[in-house]
């Protein structure tokens, strides 16, 4: 069979008007299936001036009937969970609103406010624990321990750690802990965390670290539960390091402070820094904790047990050691 082949003059005008039209998704909208996006507005009031040690709940709204993400742009003033912004520090706090768009709904144009915070300033090291080993402030954590009975490291299925963990709640809610649980027992053993500051995952051995900065801030805030295994012993002591983050002498100081939990449920404690020594002086002798503390900020926390559980049993005939930490860790 013979192919018959014909063609079709199309005036250059027509071509012209369906390419414009192409560029233009169809000429009837804004999507491929030619439909267009509705706009939407976002409502936000700007919550004013505010001091620090506050809790301010936001309501910001999208005439979508979305939900509005709220982010801020000053962590160091204030942070976000959720819908509410704490207060930290003397500043300008600013936080801005979006809405990304969806289900027909092109984005929202973005809303921020900034207002002032004055009264004393409090210290942001971490504001609480998200799941993936870091802080909601991007600094790393994590647990350690061991005995006599594994080598001093935890090679065993003794360690175990997890927690509640932000956004799943909210910051101040949000927790890690670290257990450590011999089953025989031990002659000694250690059990701790450590807590690093903002956007910090270890501390440098060549180089400085940064860090935050304590001022004329008096004492360290942190929330704390123990095991009641621990606590019974009546030996449930808190050591706690500060590491610095500036280099003397190829070294990096070290103060060491002590607490004892009066209780084994979350209770938040305040150790003051005058408690603190110099542990470590990297030959800086003579050298107080309020100097030392101007001289540098501090890069990482250590945790420890004092004196880790060897002598009262659980159910499992285990000798347990549970560090809980729950929400923020300060400097007021």
């Amino acid at each position: 069979m013979r192919q018959i082949t014909t063609s079709v003059r199309v005036p250059a005008w027509l071509l012209v008007c369906s390419a414009l039209l192409t560029a233009c998704g169809g000429g009837s909208g804004s999507g491929a299936d030619g439909s267009t996006a509705t706009a939407q507005t976002i409502t936000f009031t700007n919550p004013g001036a505010q001091v620090t040690g506050t809790k301010v709940a936001l309501a910001p709204t999208a005439s979508s009937g979305f939900g509005v993400a709220l982010k801020s742009n000053t962590s160091s003033v204030c942070t976000i969970s959720r819908a509410t912004v704490k207060l930290w520090a003397a500043g300008t706090c600013s936080i801005t609103a979006n809405q990304s768009g969806g289900s027909g709904y092109a984005p929202a144009t973005s809303v921020t406010h900034t207002f002032a915070v004055t009264g004393t300033s409090t210290v942001l090291f971490l504001s609480g624990f998200e799941a993936n080993g870091t802080t909601i402030e991007k600094g790393g954590y994590s647990g350690y321990a061991g005995s006599d009975l594994d080598g001093w490291w935890c090679a065993t299925d003794w360690c175990s750690s997890g927690g509640s963990y932000s956004p799943t709640v909210i910051d101040d809610d949000s927790n890690f802990y670290f257990h450590y649980s011999p089953t025989s027992k031990p002659g000694g053993s250690y059990v701790g965390m450590s807590l690093y500051a903002p956007g910090v995952t270890s501390v440098s051995t060549t180089a400085n670290t940064s860090g935050v900065q304590v001022t004329n801030q008096t004492a360290m805030k942190l929330t704390l539960a123990e095991n009641t295994e621990w606590f019974s012993t009546g030996k449930n002591g808190i050591n706690i390091t500060l590491v610095l983050g500036t280099r003397v002498n190829s070294c990096n100081m070290e103060l060491e402070g002590t607490f004892t939990p009066t209780a084994a449920a979350t209770t938040t404690y305040s150790v003051p820094l005058s408690s603190f020594t110099v542990s470590k002086n990297c030959g800086q002798t003579g050298l107080t904790w309020a100097p030392a503390l101007a001289s540098s900020p501090i890069s990482q926390i250590k945790v420890d047990a004092k004196t880790a559980n060897v002598s009262v049993q659980d159910s499992s005939l285990s000798y347990p050691t549970r560090i809980t930490l729950t929400g923020s860790i300060t400097f007021q």
